[in-house]
């Protein structure tokens, strides 16, 4: 059930990403809604789409001349290491920036209606299936799914702003990527004198885009996940009531209703996957597969010339990595079960194979967000699929490098 609370949140984040006037999307406080941006934004916020793709290309392009290349630099191996640690590291961060940003931009329209879908259904649903005598049952059981979104909100709007303005100033240290590509490509060392005070202000812009949008997308596809579930739950019969009715959480629903309820989520769920496109989902799991495994094989081949404490840098990327992709698969894992339940129980009271309930129960179709293709779903399994790619690129790279 989304809330005041949760509305003030999201209007805050879009008012935020709209900073740089580079938004393909923007908040009406005044209607609690998105609206398309103007022509500008939008090609504002393209443009610096293209600028993001075309770094983390060069960027690519340079980390892999590192990695292949055999030639050491002496006494500079140790801080070379790093630096390539910390390369693989900020390239995943792009590349994962510019598979939520892309269909974020190239379908708007549909992002937009999409997501006035959801908070137009919950409305609806709240009005409709809580009467004033029991809201005090229904918001005993939610608060769980309102806590733990604006917990993950608040902690990711804090991150941006910690992030956004402290690169600028990593900007000036050798240690950040874009420091050395500068050096690299443009012979530019960035030091900290008023005269490269633009180039910071620049970056500092370029990590506001970089980010922001690809939060926005996050967050949203997590308000669908978590609003989905918990009404998926609260529909789900537990009992008959009677010949016509059944005992859910809201108290006695028909089946109609009930069947209504899974229906519009089954429309909101194709509004997602034609938003998604099977392009960030599977983009994203392949780069996590890459980028844990080149930095366990970099580390592992060059484990004596990694001091402390920048030792801990590749447990810390694997770790926070493998937990992203377990989140994911566990939040849309639980939304495949959600509507399984609902199918399964409307099934279940059926008195016969040909009875009306295990007709519409089999006639509902399951609420799956697609990986790839029309027959591919994330489930809790992709996860052990990810494990078991990186650990047999990992030892198929160590056994070719002997």
């Amino acid at each position: 059930m989304i809330t005041p609370r949760i509305k003030t949140l999201i209007g805050f984040s879009y008012h935020f990403a709209s900073l740089g006037y580079a938004t393909a999307v923007r908040w009406s406080k005044k209607h609690q809604k998105l609206y398309i941006s103007g022509r500008y934004s939008y090609y504002l916020s393209c443009f610096w789409l293209c600028v993001t793709s075309l770094y983390a290309a060069a960027e690519f392009a340079i980390l892999w001349c590192k990695l292949v290349s055999s030639d050491d630099r002496g006494d500079d191996d140790g801080f070379n290491v790093l630096y390539r640690l910390v390369d693989i590291h900020d390239h995943g961060l792009l590349i994962t920036s510019v598979a939520f940003t892309t269909p974020y931009l190239k379908h708007r329209d549909v992002f937009v209606q999409a997501f006035n879908q959801l908070l137009t259904l919950d409305g609806y649903l709240t009005k409709w299936l809580t009467p004033p005598s029991r809201k005090s049952n229904i918001q005993s059981i939610t608060p769980n799914f309102e806590r733990r979104y604006i917990t993950i909100h608040i902690l990711l709007t804090i991150v941006l702003l910690t992030v956004i303005p402290g690169f600028g100033f990593l900007l000036f240290n050798e240690v950040e990527p874009t420091h050395r590509f500068l050096l690299t490509v443009f012979n530019t060392k960035v030091v900290f004198e008023p005269r490269f005070l633009p180039h910071a202000v620049i970056f500092i812009i370029f990590t506001h885009q970089v980010t922001v949008h690809a939060s926005n997308g996050i967050l949203f596809i997590f308000l669908y996940l978590c609003s989905t579930t918990v009404w998926l739950k609260l529909v789900t019969p537990v009992k008959i009531r009677n010949n016509k009715a059944y005992q859910t959480c809201h108290g006695p629903m028909s089946i109609d209703q009930v069947a209504l309820v899974y229906k519009c989520q089954q429309v909101l769920t194709a509004t997602m996957n034609g938003f998604l496109n099977n392009l960030w989902i599977a983009s994203h799991l392949a780069l996590a597969v890459l980028v844990t495994t080149v930095g366990v094989v970099v580390t592992i081949r060059h484990h004596t010339e990694i001091g402390y404490p920048d030792c801990f840098l590749v447990p810390v990327l694997v770790l926070n990595t493998l937990s992203i992709v377990y989140a994911e698969c566990e939040y849309m894992a639980q939304l495949d079960e959600a509507g399984g339940q609902v199918k399964k129980a409307i099934c279940k009271n059926g008195a016969s194979r040909n009875s009306l309930d295990r007709r519409v129960g089999n006639s509902l179709l399951p609420i799956r967000l697609r990986m790839v293709g029309s027959f591919c779903f994330v489930d809790r399994g992709v996860l052990l699929g990810v494990l078991g790619s990186v650990s047999s690129n990992v030892v198929n790279l160590l056994i070719l490098s002997e």
